[in-house]
């Protein structure tokens, strides 16, 4: 996936704001020490793989074991791996 946004826009700072004074809590007060004022343009590039290692079971009951990963480069760069199991009537 492809993402392009932008940083420090001014409608952030009305959209955050409108939502404290409706839950009723502090206004926000630090959008002067922002990393960004007035809009910088960002891209980021996710990929995301999920690969099933183990299934098995009958027709009523069945299981899946499965790996999944995440990397991002772009205006955040991570990686992330993590596992699920699934348990009962699996449909794919």
């Amino acid at each position: 996936m492809f993402t392009v946004s932008a940083l420090g826009l001014p409608l952030a700072d009305s959209i955050q704001s409108g939502i404290h004074s409706v839950i009723g809590s502090e206004l926000p007060e630090v959008w002067n020490s922002q990393i960004s004022e007035g809009g910088e343009p960002t891209v980021r590039y996710s990929l995301g793989v999920q690969k099933t290692i183990i299934e098995g079971g009958g027709p009523w009951l069945s299981m899946q074991f499965s790996v999944n990963s995440e990397a991002n480069i772009g205006f955040t760069t991570d990686a992330s791996v993590g596992f699920g199991f699934r348990w009962g009537r699996v449909s794919h």
